[in-house]
């Protein structure tokens, strides 16, 4: 299975000069819970904003047309080559950024965004999910005194070949 997980404001940003624009170590333990032990894939520029490199205990692969400033991870040059290098068994999850997130919408089987209940500036935003593709299947609050969130689970609606739904 592959899936992407991502923190997003409410007006959709994920990032602001290659950075995430905002702290919040509650949604952190939550993208450490859920990927640690499986494969994430992310884009060059998501691999060089992260403190820690490789992130511990995950298969890392970056997708990168510049493979010479990946060390200590798996390059791929396109999205479709790290998909095809993974397991049938493994559990893979798209990271970011945000051309990796768009040209992967109709590669995954699930969405997992952290919905965080502030609007941010920022030049990095998360494509709008389709509710005629996708479907809300889970919706979890976060406890959290500085910023309020909530986790949102989406799968692709399924749909049989005279178009009614199948889910």
């Amino acid at each position: 299975m592959i899936s992407m997980i991502v923190a997003k404001s409410r007006n959709n940003v994920i990032g602001a000069g290659n950075t995430i624009p905002w702290h919040l170590p509650a949604d952190l333990r939550h993208f450490k819970e859920t990927t640690q032990g499986h494969t994430i894939i992310m884009g060059r520029l998501t691999w060089e904003s992260l403190p820690f490199r490789p992130l511990p205990r995950r298969r890392n692969m970056v997708v990168t047309s510049q493979p010479e400033c990946v060390n200590q991870a798996e390059s791929f040059s396109t999205l479709e080559a790290a998909i095809a290098a993974i397991g049938p068994d493994e559990q893979a999850f798209i990271i970011g950024g945000q051309q990796l997130y768009q040209s992967s919408m109709n590669l995954v089987d699930q969405i997992i965004v952290s919905e965080l209940a502030i609007d941010v500036e920022g030049d990095r935003l998360f494509p709008q999910i389709d509710e005629s593709v996708w479907t809300e299947t889970n919706r979890v609050a976060i406890p959290n005194p500085d910023i309020p969130f909530e986790v949102v689970t989406f799968e692709k609606t399924k749909f049989n070949n005279t178009g009614t739904e199948t889910n």
